[in-house]
């Protein structure tokens, strides 16, 4: 950063992290780097509740033996404050996208990942990054509302080529 710095003062420099409740397990004290970036961005990927997660579940129960499926994605979620979660896990239509499941994604996790930032907010812009999958625009916009909602300033979102044709920009106008 001070090398970046010092080449040019102008320059801006972010840190992007995991889910915050899921950093630490994962080597990011986000609140001990903050100070030396200019914004922090957390991910809220869907890829974490719509594959990791499940795997991570089909293997200790499959392992174990002692406790189904189910079960354990369930307190894996309540680990990491994901919210609950589906009752039932809808297989993804599209996977080239890096999700197993596609219904994953709960409206809490943004609220439920704040209690992680709030000390942040108001000393470095936040800007969580989001995920934009099967090109299903409402999900993106309620995503977009929620962290509007919470006071972060603004987001990174991630995309797949397709969703940057003129089509999926014409199609995707009022949203941002």
């Amino acid at each position: 950063r001070d090398a970046a710095k010092n080449y040019n003062s102008d320059i801006k420099i972010g840190l992007e992290f995991q889910l915050p409740s899921f950093s630490y397990f994962v080597g990011t004290d986000f609140m001990e780097l903050y100070s030396l970036f200019d914004w922090i961005t957390p991910k809220f990927p869907d890829y974490l509740s719509g594959s990791v997660i499940p795997l991570i579940a089909e293997e200790i129960s499959l392992k174990t033996g002692l406790w189904n499926v189910v079960y354990v994605r369930k307190l894996i979620r309540t680990l990491l404050d994901l919210g609950p979660g589906p009752d039932h896990y809808q297989l993804a239509s599209n996977k080239d996208e890096s999700n197993i499941y596609s219904n994953t994604f709960d409206p809490s996790i943004p609220v439920l990942q704040m209690k992680y930032l709030k000390p942040l907010v108001g000393n470095i812009p936040i800007h969580p990054y989001v995920f934009h999958y099967n090109q299903d625009l409402e999900d993106l916009k309620k995503k977009l509302e929620i962290h509007k909602k919470n006071g972060l300033d603004g987001y990174m979102m991630w995309v797949w080529d397709r969703d940057l044709s003129t089509e999926a920009l014409e199609a995707s106008e009022g949203i941002f």
